[in-house]
């Protein structure tokens, strides 16, 4: 089981709050719930932040950090004490985080963004100028047309 090639050795996660940063940049880790992480996509090598708009000031709406990672385990949610949870027993996976290290450059947005998690290479990681350059186009496609209210049905039915 696992990637077949180095395109989804990173894990890009979405950081929720400042909070959650904090605790997952100085304790060096970083925590997603298992049922959105499909198993084909793993074991992934490195995670990379993404810093939603609107929630970090000058540090939002972009990827700045990266990390490799050097352990991987499946927890309950509980046993992340660091960080309070509404899902107590829900499993997570908890990778754990050798360094940080900040991007040169901030790889920024342009619009929309990550919701949950994407996957990319580190090679991709470390040239990317813009969200776009990494995420998936189809994937990011398919989210506008979600978020405009088209679908087939209604394709159809103007034909």
């Amino acid at each position: 089981m696992g990637y077949k090639t180095m395109e989804h050795a990173v894990l890009i996660g979405t950081v929720k709050s400042k909070k959650q940063f904090e605790v997952n940049f100085s304790e060096k880790f970083y925590h997603i719930p298992e049922a959105v992480v499909p198993k084909n996509m793993l074991p992934v090598e490195y995670i990379a932040l993404y810093l939603p708009a609107g929630t970090f000031g000058d540090e939002d709406g972009c990827i700045r950090y990266y990390g490799k990672i050097s352990e991987t385990k499946i927890v309950k949610r509980d046993e992340i004490t660091s960080l309070p949870s509404k899902n107590p027993e829900m499993s997570y996976y908890k990778f754990e985080i050798e360094e940080w290290k900040k991007l040169e450059f901030p790889i920024i947005r342009e619009c929309g963004g990550i919701y949950a998690k994407a996957f990319t290479s580190l090679e991709k990681l470390l040239s990317a100028k813009k969200l776009s350059d990494i995420v998936n186009t189809e994937y990011a496609v398919a989210k506008k047309i979600k978020q405009y209210g088209f679908n087939r049905k209604k394709l159809k039915k103007s034909k």
